[in-house]
């Protein structure tokens, strides 16, 4: 029996329409009332047609784009080109728009949210049409007021919302498709006397990914596991990159660095100390990671990291 959120609803004709929608998605999606439509036609709006914060006070932009054909990337680059003088300043700007699903489009928003992150500026989402439906499945009062001539029970309402878990893959798979997980081994195969340089590479990517507002997990026991994994893989790398120079060379011809003095019978207690709690992390954060593939296997069966790791290899040498 089809349930409201697996229902399918006709996009509105309207734009006004399509805005009213997206401004009670905005206050389903980020549990606060308090989002408005900024501006009215006629004024300039700099990219956003809603405004509001979410539940940890980040400023939250919504452009609405009632597309009547597919959402291109040039829509995209023009829409948050205009976003860039908006203030207060955005934590993050999303897209709404009434096209359906569009992968090469998704990973075209992902790519350019993961460099703006980087240099600091505002991240970037986009909510298609699927995604509105859902959003605004969870109140039936708000489906009755769009669409009236439906007919719905409360009891079909939040019960039958897509379940949490699956927007924890997404957000996993997201994740995952930046750490080549399967070449780990392989990176650390000789650590810490060597390590490759890729495992050093893999932070800087890491670090865009997970401070991204849009990396927010549902289920806090693989969140809890996977900054803790994290936390000791940049803990390592924090010992390597150490006083760089003095203790790692890179090795001609390889992609590798190598820790020149420990084997070297004139080490001193610090470079000993320093190699030795290498050693303890790397086994630490093997047995970590060793650990978190097994429970993402056992518990996300839909996540398949060797397609996530084939992915991610395109970023490291």
């Amino acid at each position: 029996m089809p349930t409201i959120a697996s229902s399918n609803f006709p996009t509105p004709k309207s734009w006004d329409e399509f805005e009213d929608i997206c401004l009670s998605v905005a206050k389903l999606k980020f549990k606060n009332t308090n989002f408005n439509r900024y501006g009215r036609t006629g004024q300039k709006q700099h990219g956003v047609d809603i405004t509001g914060k979410d539940s940890l006070g980040s400023s939250i932009g919504v452009q609405c784009k009632n597309t009547l054909n597919f959402l291109t990337e040039k829509i995209i680059e023009e829409e948050v080109a205009k976003a860039e003088s908006f203030t207060p300043c955005l934590s993050i700007l999303y897209i709404a728009t009434s096209s359906p699903p569009d992968a090469p489009i998704q990973s075209f928003i992902q790519k350019i949210s993961n460099q703006r992150v980087a240099t600091g500026s505002f991240a970037v989402g986009v909510l298609f049409w699927t995604d509105i439906e859902q959003e605004l499945s969870k109140d039936v009062n708000e489906l009755k007021r769009f669409y009236p001539q439906f007919s719905f029970t409360t009891s079909t309402s939040i019960s039958s919302y897509p379940s949490k878990k699956d927007k924890d893959i997404s957000v996993l798979n997201q994740l995952f498709s930046c750490i080549n997980i399967d070449a780990i081994p392989y990176y650390l195969r000789d650590a810490p006397q060597r390590i490759h340089i890729s495992f050093l590479d893999h932070v800087k990517n890491i670090e865009i990914a997970i401070n991204n507002p849009l990396f927010q997990l549902y289920d806090k026991n693989i969140e809890e596991k996977i900054l803790h994994w994290i936390q000791k893989w940049f803990d390592t790398y924090s010992l390597v990159s150490k006083d760089w120079y003095s203790f790692y060379i890179s090795i001609p011809n390889t992609n590798e660095v190598s820790f020149v003095k420990a084997d070297n019978l004139n080490s001193n207690s610090e470079e000993n100390k320093l190699y030795a709690s290498i050693q303890q992390n790397v086994n630490e954060f093997l047995e970590l990671h060793y650990e978190l593939c097994q429970v993402v296997h056992i518990n996300y069966p839909e996540i398949d990291l060797n397609i996530t790791s084939s992915s991610a290899s395109q970023f490291y040498i």
